[in-house]
């Protein structure tokens, strides 16, 4: 479990098995409540995000704010309170950082499935 699916939890909120894994550079949509918030109010309405997560915050906590979604994954990013934020996934990461992750994942995955834009972004 990831520090922001600990959060979720520890705030009363539920985490649980994805529906399916994301994993690789995925498209996401800002929510509305995102345009008025302090960390990421600044981003555009849809970005691309590398993901690596077979969990996902399957219910908010009490009080929160949702900030990010994608197809597979209600809750991308939120706010609990005016100062703890959530985000499933991994703006940090580069394009070596998916190939590295891809060569040490004991599921086997493939450098090229995690580091390629998926059918939506490339249809840009």
């Amino acid at each position: 479990m990831t520090r922001e699916q600990l959060r979720a939890e520890a705030a009363g909120g539920r985490v649980a098995a994805a529906r399916a894994p994301e994993i690789g550079l995925t498209p996401m949509r800002m929510t509305d409540a995102a345009a008025e918030d302090p960390v990421l109010g600044a981003l555009p309405p849809e970005v691309a995000a590398l993901q690596w997560h077979f969990l996902e915050v399957a219910q908010l906590p009490p009080g929160s704010v949702a900030l990010c979604e994608s197809d597979r994954c209600a809750n991308q990013a939120f706010r609990v309170g005016p100062r703890a934020w959530g985000v499933q996934f991994h703006l940090e990461g580069l394009t070596e950082t998916a190939a590295q992750w891809a060569r040490d994942d004991s599921e086997g995955l493939k450098a090229a499935h995690a580091t390629a834009p998926t059918a939506a972004q490339t249809s840009r």
